[in-house]
């Protein structure tokens, strides 16, 4: 973060988000912050069991970032490679559309609604 402050001053964020599948992955975090003391500025979801924790004592954010953009290229890989391991790829695209609408319209639902719901969904989720 150094490496990219706007400023003179050191670059610190507020607080520190993560997403994790499962409570283990939520205790392996939790771990790595309390070894380098960030445990009180840790915001952690977990999908699914759907506990959202928050910091206890956020800090005030310092500073700012910026990362400057470097031009790329495609590579050795294709355009239709890319479109066939894209989840919007005809073979799965409409269930990953569906997906994409169950958790717009239910914020912080978990897997297993999103699951639920997709078998319910009749054949638009097919």
């Amino acid at each position: 973060m150094v490496n990219h402050s706007l400023t003179d001053e050191p670059t610190w964020p507020a607080f520190l988000s993560w997403v994790v599948d499962d409570p283990w992955q939520r205790q392996l975090v939790l771990r790595a912050a309390k070894r380098f003391r960030l445990q009180d500025q840790m915001a952690i979801w977990c999908v699914t069991d759907g506990i959202l924790s928050w910091p206890r004592s956020p800090q005030v954010s310092r500073g700012g970032l910026h990362q400057p953009l470097e031009p790329r290229s495609l590579g050795t890989w294709t355009w239709d490679r890319r479109i066939d391991a894209s989840l919007w790829q005809p073979s799965t695209g409409p269930r990953s559309e569906a997906m994409v609408r169950v958790a717009a319209e239910w914020p912080g639902c978990n897997r297993g609604f999103c699951a639920g719901h997709h078998r319910r969904g009749g054949p638009e989720t097919d």
